[in-house]
């Protein structure tokens, strides 16, 4: 069963790929649909993955979750601005 990281291919060796590789068995683990949820929410993250390489070393978790926490606010920014412009 092919994982995120052999999907969207970060470098071999990158943090990035070793980041998303700690997760494959978790991956692995969810029922099809959730598995197509978390790779569709990885998706954003892919492509701030210059902020992982640059994290601190041992930082790679606290950064992907970070990212992906951003991307979050982000949509729920979005989606306040367009249920302020329904009103």
């Amino acid at each position: 069963m092919l994982t995120i990281s052999d999907i969207y291919g970060p470098p071999e060796g990158s943090r990035l790929k070793v980041e998303l590789d700690s997760w494959a068995y978790f991956e692995k683990a969810l029922r099809l649909k959730d598995r197509l949820r978390f790779r569709k929410m990885n998706e954003p993250i892919l492509q701030c993955a210059k902020t992982i390489e640059v994290s601190p070393e041992g930082f790679g978790t606290e950064t992907y979750l970070l990212t992906f926490l951003i991307h979050q606010q982000k949509l729920i920014d979005l989606l306040e601005q367009k249920l302020k412009e329904r009103k």
